[in-house]
């Protein structure tokens, strides 16, 4: 059983914002484990980290451009990373 939290910092006002956490989510579905996942917003520049914890896995993820804050591109990079480390 999956087991998420998230906590994210992506401004109320933004329109992408509900669509993009549910897309980090839907990432993770059937994935074992504990997972703890933090969308980090700078406000001085638009970027994005996420960061993410899990069963042997810590992850970053900058997300530098507007079309990279996508919700179809966040998870696409956030399923290929964890395919990627959960293989290693």
């Amino acid at each position: 059983m999956t087991n998420i939290e998230i906590r994210s910092e992506i401004p109320s006002w933004e329109p992408c914002k509900p669509s993009v956490e549910t897309a980090v989510r839907d990432a993770f579905r059937g994935l074992p484990g504990r997972w703890r996942v933090e969308i980090i917003c700078s406000r001085i520049a638009e970027r994005w980290m996420v960061r993410i914890d899990g069963p042997a896995v810590e992850w970053y993820l900058s997300l530098a451009r507007e079309e990279q804050r996508d919700p179809e591109a966040v998870a696409v990079r956030v399923r290929a990373a964890l395919r990627d480390a959960l293989r290693g």
